[in-house]
């Protein structure tokens, strides 16, 4: 019940419609609720979740934003890992501090994008699920949101030949 109930709390926190304003949001309280919301499920599909989670720094978001940016992320990797068939999987969302900036990064065993997609990664409409599986949205949504607070983000290979998506914004002060 005490599960059922988190995901409810978070599940309408994610629903919001009203538009909220920007405030100290800690990264690690952000992975925690969409791993709350998403554990079940990718550990159903043989795939560990590892945190860590050694920032200390707030940043200054929304935090419904960050965590629909953060689970964007996740369920990519997910979906990665299980269309390729690479079990066990492992997904290890980390946050550190550097210099005046906080980093979360989202790191997968899938196989990686081609390098031929990468640049197109964030652009709309553009996906390499097959068709009915993604709509092209989600990782140009967001762009937009690190975009609005002051972040950059963005992709590269991971040394074990999967994905690392990633994003840093400025620490709040």
């Amino acid at each position: 019940s005490a599960r059922a109930c988190g995901i409810i709390r978070n599940l309408a926190m994610f629903a919001r419609q009203q538009s909220a304003s920007a405030g100290p949001v800690r990264l690690g309280d952000v992975i925690r609720s969409v791993a709350e919301l998403r554990q079940r499920r990718i550990e159903s599909e043989g795939i560990e979740l590892h945190i860590d989670d050694r920032s200390v720094r707030p940043v200054a978001a929304v935090i419904t934003e960050l965590q629909q940016v953060v689970l964007n992320f996740v369920v990519n990797a997910e979906q990665a890992i299980v269309t390729s068939g690479r079990r066990p999987g492992r997904i290890t969302v980390r946050t550190f501090d550097r210099d005046d900036r906080v980093v979360l990064e989202v790191e997968d065993t899938g196989p990686g994008v081609p390098p031929d997609h990468e640049a197109r990664l964030f652009q709309p409409f553009f996906t390499t699920k097959p068709v009915g599986q993604g709509t092209g949205l989600g990782l140009s949504v967001s762009y937009g949101i690190i975009d609005s607070v002051g972040g950059h983000i963005g992709y590269r290979s991971a040394p074990t030949g999967g994905a690392v998506f990633y994003f840093d914004l400025p620490a709040a002060s």
